[in-house]
């Protein structure tokens, strides 16, 4: 068994710790060269590495690199042992690796390995190329600063011969110590961005949006790291000694809210907690789909392993059985503030006490017929269990997590658009010049305008004479400026719905170390509440600049063709009227840019004073995703067809693809037709990943979250 089969706190430093979060993997006097340098960098930088390198896997014997042989790559060992010897005099003869990085003298110098390195165990690295490597380095100095700050503590480190008290890991200058917790979480991260492995294994600590996408789209098996169960019986056992206490324990031994200065029996208990889900279960309004359901159920579950809910194991099973065997509860998608999502939890956790409703293999049926049939004991409700169900913000954090990974999908879709649409134009193509990237050195706008170039390579756009003299229209000329911001914006969502995916919400908080059981604010989600309303306002960014997009492609005045783009005129109408849709669908995505983050009344006797609308931060960011595909599919249509009116024009790598891609779903408009079937066609191709995944094979550049959605997900 590979450590990637453990929880990634065992397989970095042994044993699990007894605490109510996973065992840090960085020790805090003895940081290794790769969890250092991960401290260091932002969760922005973190993700490049994740998507621009390459996992290997390297068996006992190998030998990746040789003294005096070129180092063509930088090699993160993230999992196994490695020990290096060198010939050279100043150098130690052996030096043995764990966590450390292979080859960083060649960034620094492009100079040969000074080292032979052969693999001890088993060990898995992650590679960056140097071409890669140094052209991010030379554009985004935030960036380099960072990377150059932590070469040097490490390099200087080596020089020294600094170690720690087991000979394997440098120890940087305690003035440079790193923030062990966010080194601790990005290693975590780093290690299952790179693991392609079907089966998702929760530790409480690394779960990312790529999984939660595969467990609710392709319904990928679960599992349960043997630690997390630990932690599991460590809480419930804190749990099962206190409760019958004298000192009164939030949830625990006392009613809720308002009604906290209750007691409650240990006879009681069973029917408290069944009371609790009764109670709670108050949603409204349509019900969420399947896939977020799925995505809920997860999160929950990820959250439990962490130890800080205290629910029974048996309890826990009996969730993870219901997703294993596609038993999906009834979840009203209306009634939650953002202070744990209680109604939706509770919605979710109906069947286990033989209530509420599921779907189960596409028929409808009780909570208990369901259970039944998929083989499910339901399990006898103890002591917090009920609490523990409904306290998180399970509700928001899922669907969110859906939510962003169509976001990465939609950002990709909008390069091609706009690089369509730029052709169909006739445009200038020195818009994006390498050079107007380096004047400016925005991440973002880098990595929008590099694959927009990539999408263009071979267009006669970069030779011919483009219809405008001078410039084209912003919302051409400054595409890749806008969509870089947006994508700047969704790094920051997904690292704080990351964050919040792996992190214990739910009060009271069990503490295993210290055997208690507090009261705190953690379920709090202030940070995802707002991250979500900035989305929105980037979506409607995104969104206006493609309906400009789309009025500018049909008028004569800026493209020379026929208006509205019309085959032939005289009976024909031709695209004129997508213009009225592109603008209302716009206008959705505006209307979702207002905040909910602010609207709130205090509730439960007014102790509970604030809150934060999380879960419609998501859904509505959810409406305005749904919206901008379909405004996207337009442009795509408008793009092809004024591309047909435009003759001598040669498309790019990527545009020609996504030219075809379309052209096979909607043919040239020639006489006017039913045009909604169009878009609806051109959207298929957008919802089932297939237009990104010709593009991406087109331009040899994966596009998007790379997740091709098998289970229907009509609006995330």
């Amino acid at each position: 068994m590979s450590e990637l089969d453990l929880d990634p706190a065992q397989a970095a430093t042994g044993p699990p710790t007894t605490g109510s979060a996973p065992a840090s993997p960085v020790a805090e006097d003895a940081v290794s060269s790769v969890a250092y340098v991960l401290g260091l960098l932002t969760d922005e930088d973190v993700d490049w590495l994740a998507t621009s390198g390459l996992q290997r896997t390297l068996a006992p014997g190998e030998i990746p690199v040789r003294e005096g042989d070129p180092l063509p790559s930088v090699m993160l060992l993230l999992e196994g042992a490695m020990l290096a010897s060198s010939t050279i005099a100043t150098l130690p003869d052996e030096r043995r690796l764990r966590g450390d990085i292979i080859g960083i003298v060649a960034v620094i110098d492009g100079g040969p390995s000074p080292w032979t390195v052969e693999v001890l165990e088993p060990s898995v690295v992650l590679e960056l190329e140097n071409a890669a490597l140094s052209t991010k380095l030379e554009l985004d100095l935030g960036f380099a600063a960072r990377f150059y700050r932590a070469t040097a503590v490490i390099v200087a480190g080596r020089r020294r011969g600094t170690r720690d008290a087991d000979g394997d890991r440098l120890e940087p200058p305690g003035a440079l110590a790193v923030n062990t917790y966010l080194a601790e979480d990005r290693m975590r991260r780093l290690l299952r961005r790179v693991d392609r492995r079907d089966e998702i294994v929760l530790t409480g600590a690394d779960l990312t949006i790529e999984q939660v996408a595969r467990v609710a789209w392709q319904r990928a098996p679960v599992a349960v790291a043997p630690a997390a169960r630990e932690r599991l019986r460590q809480s419930r056992a804190v749990v099962d000694r206190l409760v019958a206490g004298e000192r009164p324990v939030y949830g625990l031994n006392t009613n809720l809210g308002e009604l906290k200065d209750q007691r409650i029996a240990d006879e009681d208990q069973a029917t408290f907690q069944r009371h609790i889900l009764l109670s709670h279960a108050a949603g409204v309004g349509e019900e969420h789909p399947t896939d977020v359901v799925r995505a809920i159920m997860l999160a929950r579950l990820n959250g439990m392993t962490r130890g800080g809910a205290g629910v029974q194991p048996r309890v826990f099973d009996a969730i993870l059985a219901m997703l294993q065997a596609g038993v999906h509860p009834a979840v009203p998608s209306r009634g939650s503030i953002g202070m744990s999502d209680l109604p939706p939890l509770a919605h979710l956790a109906l069947p286990l006490i033989g209530e509420g409703e599921v779907e189960l293999d596409g028929v409808r049926m009780t909570g208990a017929e369901g259970l039944a049939a998929a083989g499910i004991e339901p399990p006898q409700l103890a002591a917090k269990d009920g609490l523990a169900l409904v306290s998180a913000n399970s509700a928001s954090v899922g669907h969110a997590a859906l939510v962003i990974a169509r976001a990465i999908d939609l950002l990709a879709i909008a390069d091609v658009a706009a690089a369509l649409s730029l052709e169909g134009l006739a445009g200038h193509a020195s818009a994006l010049d390498r050079h107007i990237d380096a004047a400016r050195r925005f991440s973002g706008q880098m990595t929008s305008a590099q694959q927009m170039r990539m999408l263009l390579e071979g267009s006669s756009l970069w030779f011919s004479r483009p219809a405008l003299g001078v410039q084209d229209p912003i919302s051409f000329r400054s595409a890749s400026q806008v969509h870089g911001s947006v994508l700047d914006v969704v790094e920051l969502v997904r690292s704080t719905l990351e964050t919040e995916l792996n992190s214990t919400g739910d009060n009271p908080m069990v503490l295993i170390d210290s055997g208690e059981i507090i009261s705190d604010g953690n379920f709090h989600p202030a940070g995802l509440s707002i991250a979500l309303d900035t989305l929105g306002i980037a979506l409607a960014q995104l969104t206006s600049m493609a309906a400009n997009r789309i009025v500018r492609l049909m008028d004569p005045g800026f493209t020379h063709l026929a208006t509205y783009l019309t085959a032939r005129p005289g009976l024909n109408v031709g695209l004129g009227v997508l213009q009225k849709t592109a603008t209302a669908l716009n206008a959705e995505v505006r209307l979702a840019a207002n905040p909910a983050s602010l609207d709130y009344v205090p509730v439960a006797g007014a102790i509970e004073d604030h809150a934060t609308m999380a879960v419609e931060g998501a859904a509505k960011a959810a409406r305005a995703i749904d919206a901008a595909f379909g405004l996207f599919a337009i442009e795509l249509l408008v793009a092809a067809q004024a591309i047909d009116l435009r003759e001598g024009i040669t498309l790019g790598a990527g545009t020609a693809a996504a030219y075809a891609h379309v052209r096979e779903r909607a043919p040239r408009m020639g006489d006017d037709r039913l045009m909604s079937r169009d878009i609806a066609a051109v959207r298929g191709a957008l919802d089932d990943g297939s237009l990104l995944r010709v593009v991406g094979t087109a331009i040899s550049r994966p596009l998007g979250i790379g997740i091709e959605p098998l289970v229907a997900t009509a609006a995330v």
